[in-house]
């Protein structure tokens, strides 16, 4: 990296850029540790073969309630990494891919399919960063802790985020015990970091504002714009996100923040893939 993650984080700090936290600047610490572990790798691998190296962690998992800026340092740490190649997906994205990529895998009549398809997303990517880690879905907890395992194994590092512990993911679902191996996976073999309380950066720019505006017409359409504007500016523009086959849009979108309607979003055809 041409600058450390926390000395950039500091240059943006003293420009004003951003708000100084003592959690994201500590969360910054332990992912400069594991973009270390990368550099290793990487120069082990140039030089003797990749699987003579190994490394003391194959990952971080860095968890930390809502609007702390989790994302944020991830995708810093992803744009500065080290790593030859890498891929940034949010998880429930990351897993729809997983479970298409299975599906074709077990057409050929492979037995096993999880590994193979391990080995094909490593080939593409030896870092993943996996944004909001969550486990909703029966069908995800039974493959998930497997093809970790393979991840990490074939030699890709992990880097995700989550708004709770590892041993609350999948907290109550069915047939959780199946699921335990991949929290035991994460605590063995990934650094696991807790950014602690603090601010929620997200609520903070709307503190004292108004969010709920009546009746419909040209002064809650105004004052919706002014927050809009005030969030992101007056640019935007539209996004396309691709959804098993199909294409979810949404018409004005910018720096993460969208701006949709009613109508839009429930007047249509859409699964639950698509939320």
């Amino acid at each position: 990296m041409q600058m450390e993650l926390t000395e950039s984080y500091r240059h943006q700090v003293r420009t004003g850029n951003l708000q100084a936290d003592p959690g994201q600047l500590s969360a910054l610490e332990a992912l400069q540790q594991l973009n270390r572990e990368i550099s290793g790798r990487e120069r082990t691998r140039s030089f003797f073969g990749f699987r003579r190296y190994r490394p003391r962690i194959h990952g971080l998992y860095l968890w930390g309630g809502v609007g702390r800026g989790k994302t944020m340092l991830m995708d810093m740490f992803h744009s500065r990494s080290t790593a030859s190649t890498k891929k940034r997906w949010h998880f429930l994205e990351f897993m729809q891919i997983v479970h298409g990529l299975l599906g074709e895998v077990r057409r050929t009549g492979v037995s096993d399919a999880i590994p193979p398809v391990a080995e094909r997303i490593a080939a593409e990517a030896s870092l993943l960063c996996l944004d909001e880690c969550q486990i909703n879905d029966i069908a995800d907890a039974m493959v998930v802790g497997r093809l970790f395992g393979h991840l990490l194994d074939v030699g890709s590092t992990v880097c995700t985020t989550s708004n709770r512990p590892p041993r609350d993911l999948y907290k109550n679902g069915i047939n959780r015990h199946l699921f335990v191996p991949f929290i035991e996976l994460i605590e063995d073999r990934m650094l696991v970091h807790e950014m602690g309380t603090g601010t929620d950066h997200r609520r903070e720019q709307m503190v004292g504002e108004r969010v709920y505006f009546t009746p419909l017409g040209p002064e809650a359409t105004g004052a919706i714009d002014r927050m809009w504007n005030r969030l992101v500016g007056s640019r935007s523009s539209s996004l396309r996100i691709p959804v098993l086959g199909r294409e979810v849009s949404l018409n004005r979108y910018r720096d993460g923040v969208a701006r949709t309607t009613f109508r839009h979003l429930c007047g249509h055809d859409h699964g639950p893939a698509d939320f």
